[in-house]
């Protein structure tokens, strides 16, 4: 009996023990865990130091930039920074915003490009490639096409694509007549999709072309062959119809 309750005390004892050792273990994780998160929460080397930009993004100039700096870099919501950045720069695509361990915060950027202003009795839209609206102000209406026979949403909100046939077409033939070198010397000036039937081109020359939303790049590509022939002088022909299967010039009467 007595060798029975000495194995019961030592058993007794080395659970004590172990819930002691426990104890001190868990304590020091508790300790040693705060003690981390105080560090990567108030350590100096974890304060933004810098906001890096891309070449391309140096003209940005931002009070949400300018607030980072002193900033734990970890307390940085960094989704939502990158959305507030998008919605400031809309003339930015592929917008980034991330953490460069352990002072700095970077963004990276494609900076959209002016391709067309979409214009109508309500507002002027400069728009990218994509569709995308750049700007509602100051446009630069010479430099690129102009959109014309649009009525639909007067709404627009910067950096948010315009989702609607006509646009889509109309920046479709800018771009087929943009790839195109023999059509280079004559910049398209405005494009009317007001009737998709009769899509009414104007090129600087005043050349005048009519097509519809069929088959585009191979009707760019044939008045690109036409326009390189040059068996007719511009001056003298009142519209060329690329519609049908043969093209169908209209001239002057003289």
């Amino acid at each position: 009996m007595a060798r029975k309750r000495v194995k019961q005390e030592q058993g007794s004892m080395r659970i004590f023990k172990n819930i002691i050792i426990g104890v001190v273990v868990i304590s020091a994780v508790i300790f040693t865990g705060d003690r981390l998160i105080w560090f990567f929460s108030h350590a100096d080397i974890f304060k933004i130091k810098e906001v890096q930009k891309e070449p391309s993004l140096q003209y940005i100039q931002s009070s949400l930039a300018d607030q980072l700096p002193g900033t734990n870099i970890f307390s940085v919501d960094i989704n939502s920074l990158q959305r507030r950045f998008q919605v400031q720069f809309p003339e930015v695509d592929r917008l980034r915003v991330n953490r460069k361990f352990p002072d700095t915060i970077v963004l990276s950027a494609r900076k959209r490009e002016p391709f067309a202003i979409l214009t109508n009795n309500e507002q002027d839209v400069l728009l990218d490639r994509d569709g995308y609206i750049l700007s509602l102000k100051n446009l630069p209406s010479s430099r690129y096409p102009l959109i014309a026979g649009y009525s639909g949403q007067n709404r627009y909100i910067l950096g948010r694509p315009l989702q609607d046939d006509k646009v889509r077409l109309a920046l479709e033939i800018i771009s087929e007549v943009g790839g195109q070198p023999s059509l280079s010397d004559w910049p398209l000036k405005q494009i009317d999709v007001g009737n998709l039937s009769q899509i009414n081109l104007l090129f600087s020359n005043d050349l005048k072309i009519i097509l519809d939303r069929d088959r585009i790049p191979q009707k760019v590509k044939t008045l690109a062959v036409l326009m390189k022939q040059g068996n007719f002088d511009i001056k003298d022909i009142n519209y060329i119809d690329l519609r049908l299967k043969d093209p169908v010039i209209s001239y002057l009467k003289q």
